[in-house]
């Protein structure tokens, strides 16, 4: 793994990332990112936008701001106005603070054809948003759509503390848009929103029938709910937890293989290689 420290800049290590098709995908692998990246829009550590493109073991420790679309490893990822992102991050973490609207400790924005799996958000996330469709903030991703081709999360979370100024933050993901599935993740970081829309897991699950969470937890002190605007689907897959039971060994085992514990909360198995895990 490289380390790049001391970045700047206005929009991540790099401006996009873009493959030749979903079938040639660019790779982006075993980079961490330092410093501090400040842009206007589509502003991410590691990516200020991508599609086409797999991320693996890349971390973002950079302080990242902006107006929107923000992220600690990509802001933004769309292919055309409707076909989806096609974009995989796999065992990414962000630990830098991100603020502006739209932001999100992974992915900032994105539609069908995203997956995101064995991810983490340390990081402080403060964003604002006017619609759900426009900025929401999320621990992990701000806004996420299913359309055409559905999206997930699975094995991931957040305990970073996340703050929408008024609505529409999720402690995973701010806005679950159609076709959006969260499997086998957490949040224990506190989210706040004043009187907007706002879940310990969405913000919002919009076209619930077909957002969910399945053998999602979350702890019971940061939020009063699991979400807050249709959230059926998420509630029946989510169960809040204290905190004694979120650091105790048996959330291990409910999450998964994926999880080890940590020296509070779980941890990703693949995160003992450069932490110390109990």
């Amino acid at each position: 793994n490289k380390t790049i420290k001391n970045l700047t800049g206005t929009q991540g290590l790099f401006t996009s990332v873009i493959g030749a098709s979903d079938a040639k995908r660019a790779e982006v692998k075993n980079v961490t990112v330092e410093g501090s990246v400040n842009g206007s829009t589509k502003v991410g550590g590691i990516a200020g936008s991508a599609h086409w493109a797999n991320f693996s073991n890349c971390i973002n420790k950079a302080n990242i701001s902006g107006t929107s679309n923000l992220a600690g490893i990509v802001g933004y990822s769309m292919q055309g106005t409707t076909t989806g992102s096609f974009i995989t991050l796999t065992n990414c973490g962000n630990e830098g603070s991100i603020t502006g609207t739209g932001a999100a400790g992974v992915l900032g924005y994105a539609k069908g054809s995203t997956v995101l799996v064995g991810c983490y958000n340390t990081g402080a996330i403060s964003g604002s948003a006017s619609t759900y469709t426009n900025g929401a903030t999320g621990g992990m991703v701000g806004y996420l759509q299913g359309y055409r081709n559905a999206s997930s999360l699975t094995d991931c979370y957040n305990t970073g503390a996340v703050n929408g100024n008024g609505n529409y933050a999720g402690g995973l993901i701010g806005t679950m848009y159609n076709g959006v599935t969260a499997t086998n993740c957490y949040n224990a970081g506190t989210v706040t929103g004043g009187s907007g829309k706002i879940g310990a897991i969405a913000g919002v699950a919009y076209h619930a029938t077909s957002s969910k969470a399945v053998n999602c937890y979350y702890l019971d002190t940061s939020c009063a709910a699991a979400a807050t605007y249709k959230p059926a689907a998420v509630n029946a897959g989510t169960t809040a937890k204290t905190d004694a039971e979120m650091k105790d060994a048996a959330i291990v085992t409910l999450l998964g293989a994926s999880y080890k514990q940590g020296s509070t909360y779980p941890v990703l198995a693949w995160e003992c290689d450069i932490i110390d895990c109990v």
